[in-house]
């Protein structure tokens, strides 16, 4: 058998041979090793998406069944409150039916009492009468129009409600009767009005009234306001073309009986120009000063002690 002797050299290089193989195969190996751990890492990752995609497309597509049957059954509940709102009566017997009082023609009249506004008050007194029915008058179309009342059928019913039997009698007399070709429309409450109006204010002297208006005066115990409403009432049958108010404030100032104050009234219209304001104003601070002066004076309670 043939020996291999190796001198120190020979040894050397057949190590380094060696190593030099050893480190080629590992490379190779470490190579192969690393290529198929990123196969099997790229294919994980392909299962994984295409994994996560199926479960969230089914889960979309169970959304979407879901929103379609709670839709189908929001809109079945809709047609069927729909369908029980429309039904008539007769559908639901016993129900409890509410009635707009509004479209009811037979409410159309109702609570019309005298508490709603105040009938006219007749009387023979010519002095008062056409004033009194000119008053009554406005104020009840100011009530028309603060109830909403405007169909000329609804404005004559109350007219002849609240004028008061006896001026319903009176008006029965002058006017003509309505039948079923009579219109009752705007014309016809102009012609009622016009026709109680110029009854109750008949042609009147003016001179009598101016003559009347003459002889007024405060009456006792009658308060500054109240005379002069009294004058200005009076004043408005006189037909003073100019100066109402001077025809008012000179009457009062005559006839007032208040001498204080008519001293100081006959004072200042020496040197100011006076108007019917602030006489009156000036008046009322002299009623007011009388009042006063009565009570300061008035008898004190029986029965008080005087200090000793």
């Amino acid at each position: 058998m043939k020996s291999h002797i190796f001198t120190s050299g020979d040894e050397e290089k057949h190590l380094t041979t060696l190593a030099n193989r050893f480190d080629t195969e590992l490379t190779r190996s470490l190579a192969r090793l690393e290529s198929e751990v990123t196969t099997v890492a790229s294919t994980s990752s392909q299962q994984q998406e295409a994994t996560f995609a199926e479960q969230t497309s089914t889960a979309d597509s169970a959304q979407l069944t879901s929103n379609k049957e709670e839709k189908v059954s929001f809109d079945d509940q809709t047609v069927n409150t729909a369908n029980k709102l429309q039904a008539s009566p007769k559908d639901e017997p016993g129900a409890n039916q509410v009635e707009n009082p509004i479209s009811d023609p037979s409410t159309k009249y109702k609570d019309m009492g005298s508490d709603r506004f105040e009938k006219f008050v007749y009387t023979n007194d010519l002095n008062s009468l056409g004033p009194r029915w000119l008053l009554w008058l406005e104020r009840f179309n100011l009530f028309l129009t603060a109830s909403n009342i405007t169909a000329p059928t609804a404005i004559r019913a109350n007219f002849l409600l609240y004028m008061g039997t006896d001026a319903h009698q009176i008006y029965n007399s002058l006017a003509t009767p309505v039948t079923e070709a009579t219109v009752i429309d705007d014309e016809h409450i102009k012609g009622m009005y016009k026709l109680m109006s110029t009854r109750f204010n008949a042609e009147r002297s003016q001179f009598a009234e101016i003559a009347i208006f003459r002889q007024l005066s405060r009456n006792e115990g009658e308060g500054v306001d109240e005379f002069s409403m009294r004058l200005r009432t009076q004043a408005a049958l006189c037909n003073f073309k100019t100066g109402l108010d001077n025809e008012i404030m000179y009457q009062f100032v005559a006839h007032c009986r208040i001498e204080e104050f008519q001293r100081e009234a006959l004072l200042k219209s020496r040197t100011d120009t006076l108007t019917l304001e602030t006489t009156l104003k000036l008046a009322r601070a002299y009623e007011q000063n009388t009042k006063d002066f009565r009570d300061l004076n008035a008898p004190k309670a029986s029965g008080s002690r005087q200090a000793s």
